[in-house]
């Protein structure tokens, strides 16, 4: 099963890894989905990917991030503990602008602190935190097909499916069978 790729912030991207609640439709399930995942995405670990705690953390990350979106689509209030369990998340990732000055003249960087695992779990939560606190959280959506988990950003306010040709066309091939005689 491929991974569902959709332009949006990084934490619905980790959210969307669980496809449906359809046995083998989560798709980090193992070491080697999350490096497969990981490597699409750009995101070298170095051999840390395969560490069977990045997959649990992840993983936790996920149901957290996936919690809060779906409160905030339902106008939910925020459980606390995941609140908590996010800002934790976010602070992992340790960056700070650094001024170089070389032969070019002075350049700004971003220096991490921590490891690569931090950094990652940090920026994945920090996106969350943006997205929910943000004036994108209005667009936040979940698809209404049938068996469908997906979590996306809608691009009109009446957007009610995560990709009308799947699960649109499901839905509409389904009401059309119930009036067909």
């Amino acid at each position: 099963m491929s991974f569902p790729l959709q332009e949006g912030p990084p934490c619905l991207d980790l959210a969307n890894t669980l496809v449906s609640d359809r046995p083998g439709r989560d798709l980090l399930m193992t070491e080697v989905q999350l490096a497969d995942w990981l490597h699409i995405r750009g995101i070298a670990l170095d051999g840390r990917a395969r560490h069977p705690t990045v997959l649990a953390e992840l993983r936790g990350l996920r149901a957290v991030v996936r919690e809060l979106v779906v409160a905030t689509i339902d106008e939910e209030a925020l459980r606390p503990e995941a609140v908590s369990t996010l800002n934790a998340t976010a602070v992992r990732a340790a960056t700070a602008p650094q001024l170089i000055v070389g032969a070019g003249g002075p350049t700004q960087i971003e220096h991490a602190e921590g490891t690569p695992v931090d950094q990652l779990l940090g920026d994945l939560a920090r996106s969350a935190v943006e997205l929910l606190a943000g004036p994108r959280r209005d667009r936040l959506r979940a698809c209404a097909g049938p068996a469908c988990r997906l979590l996306f950003l809608a691009a009109h306010p009446g957007r009610t499916w995560c990709d009308s040709r799947t699960c649109g066309n499901r839905v509409r091939v389904a009401r059309h069978r119930a009036r067909t005689p």
